[in-house]
């Protein structure tokens, strides 16, 4: 009768979840490092399903078939690594004598240079580079030919007619100054006698 009423439970708990009835429910505590009780259910289920699959071992000729056909596999693979293997090997091998080659046609070719062929256009002969370097050596003597250098040699000269200049223009300038000031005298005498004139006019009138 207990099996029954605990059936009948779970199926009258099920019903109210389902109609969206919600009742009371235990939590339970969480501990850091341990599962859960619902993870160790799925685990155990897991693990069930695995072992349900149990093959029969006879003596079948298509397993014996089969497994001599994976052990030729597995010899025919094995041969072909060490086949690629040698073949690795016998190329590293080719690519360090190529290597040692080419360093020894380098130190070679530093020892003394190989000769080389060059088009008859391209040529440059010794009487032909004298040639070329006397007429750009004759261009840079006419350059410097052309321009005149004369400050060097005038030089007391040139800063006596600068020196004259000078004091001329700072004659000039205070000659100005001392023409505008005096104008300006003027003026302001003007104006001045103006004012005391008015002033002594109006104190006539008055």
């Amino acid at each position: 009768m207990s099996v029954t009423a605990g059936v009948n439970d779970t199926i009258i708990a099920v019903r109210e979840k389902l109609r969206g009835k919600v009742g009371q429910t235990k939590v339970k505590r969480y501990w850091p490092g341990k599962a859960p009780e619902w993870a160790e259910e799925d685990k155990e289920e897991d693990v069930t399903m695995h072992k349900v699959v149990v093959l029969d071992k006879k003596d079948d000729p298509r397993l014996r078939r089969l497994a001599k056909t994976r052990t030729e596999n597995r010899e025919q693979a094995e041969i072909i690594t060490t086949d690629q293997e040698e073949e690795l090997n016998n190329q590293e091998t080719k690519e360090e004598e190529e290597r040692r080659r080419i360093k020894e046609k380098n130190l070679e070719r530093e020892q003394g240079e190989d000769p080389f062929y060059v088009q008859k256009t391209e040529r440059d002969t010794i009487v032909e580079r004298k040639r070329l370097e006397a007429e750009e050596q004759l261009r840079k003597n006419m350059v410097l030919e052309d321009v005149e250098t004369d400050d060097e040699t005038n030089e007391a000269e040139e800063y006596e007619v600068w020196r004259t200049r000078d004091i001329a223009r700072l004659k000039r300038e205070r000659d100005s100054r001392e023409a505008m000031l005096r104008a300006r005298s003027c003026l302001l005498l003007q104006e001045e006698q103006e004012k005391s004139e008015e002033q002594a006019a109006h104190k006539i009138k008055q």
